[in-house]
Protein backbone atom coordinates (compact mmCIF):
# COMPACT_ATOMS: atom_id res chain seq x y z
CA UNK A 1 0.00 0.00 0.00
CA UNK A 2 3.02 2.08 1.03
CA UNK A 3 4.25 2.24 -2.52
CA UNK A 4 1.17 2.54 -4.83
CA UNK A 5 -0.25 5.69 -2.75
CA UNK A 6 3.32 7.05 -2.47
CA UNK A 7 3.25 7.09 -6.53
CA UNK A 8 0.39 7.92 -6.72
CA UNK A 9 0.73 11.09 -5.08
CA UNK A 10 4.18 11.59 -7.36
CA UNK A 11 6.20 11.08 -4.10
CA UNK A 12 9.28 8.42 -3.47
CA UNK A 13 8.06 5.33 -2.07
CA UNK A 14 11.33 4.93 -0.25
CA UNK A 15 11.12 8.59 1.38
CA UNK A 16 7.56 6.88 2.98
CA UNK A 17 8.76 3.76 3.38
CA UNK A 18 11.49 5.81 5.70
CA UNK A 19 9.28 7.93 7.40
CA UNK A 20 7.16 4.88 8.22
CA UNK A 21 10.11 3.14 9.68
CA UNK A 22 11.20 6.07 11.58
CA UNK A 23 7.76 7.10 13.30
CA UNK A 24 6.54 3.51 13.97
CA UNK A 25 8.70 0.73 12.99
CA UNK A 26 6.23 -0.06 10.86
CA UNK A 27 3.43 -1.04 13.69
CA UNK A 28 -0.04 -0.18 12.35
CA UNK A 29 -1.55 -0.19 16.02
CA UNK A 30 1.13 2.06 17.42
CA UNK A 31 -0.45 5.23 19.58
CA UNK A 32 1.86 7.39 20.96
CA UNK A 33 1.48 9.62 24.01
CA UNK A 34 0.20 12.19 22.10
CA UNK A 35 -2.54 10.64 20.38
CA UNK A 36 -0.48 9.94 17.18
CA UNK A 37 -2.14 7.04 15.90
CA UNK A 38 -0.61 4.10 13.28
CA UNK A 39 2.01 3.79 10.71
CA UNK A 40 2.54 7.37 10.37
CA UNK A 41 1.92 8.20 13.72
CA UNK A 42 -1.09 10.72 12.49
CA UNK A 43 -3.11 13.04 14.79
CA UNK A 44 -6.38 13.54 15.34
CA UNK A 45 -5.84 17.23 14.33
CA UNK A 46 -3.74 16.59 11.38
CA UNK A 47 -6.22 13.57 10.51
CA UNK A 48 -9.26 16.39 10.51
CA UNK A 49 -7.17 18.73 8.71
CA UNK A 50 -6.08 16.14 5.95
CA UNK A 51 -9.91 15.12 5.49
CA UNK A 52 -11.88 18.12 5.55
CA UNK A 53 -9.43 20.53 3.38
CA UNK A 54 -6.16 18.10 1.31
CA UNK A 55 -8.57 14.93 0.58
CA UNK A 56 -12.15 16.15 0.57
CA UNK A 57 -13.76 13.09 2.05
CA UNK A 58 -13.42 10.72 4.97
CA UNK A 59 -10.97 8.35 4.71
CA UNK A 60 -11.44 4.84 6.60
CA UNK A 61 -9.66 4.66 9.73
CA UNK A 62 -7.35 1.67 8.73
CA UNK A 63 -3.72 1.20 8.03
CA UNK A 64 -3.91 2.27 4.10
CA UNK A 65 -6.65 5.23 5.55
CA UNK A 66 -3.40 6.23 7.76
CA UNK A 67 -0.91 5.83 4.98
CA UNK A 68 -3.42 7.74 2.62
CA UNK A 69 -3.42 10.41 4.78
CA UNK A 70 0.30 10.76 5.94
CA UNK A 71 1.32 10.35 2.42
CA UNK A 72 -1.24 13.52 1.53
CA UNK A 73 0.09 15.28 4.38
CA UNK A 74 3.86 14.65 3.53
CA UNK A 75 3.03 16.25 -0.21
CA UNK A 76 1.26 19.38 0.74
CA UNK A 77 4.52 19.61 3.44
CA UNK A 78 7.30 19.32 0.26
CA UNK A 79 4.97 21.21 -1.84
CA UNK A 80 4.88 24.30 0.86
CA UNK A 81 8.99 23.93 0.71
CA UNK A 82 9.08 24.28 -2.74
Amino acid sequence: AMRFVAQREDLDPNLVRALAWMESGYQPGLVSSAGARGVLQILPGTRHYVQTILIGHKVPNSTSGNIRIGVAYLRQLLRALM
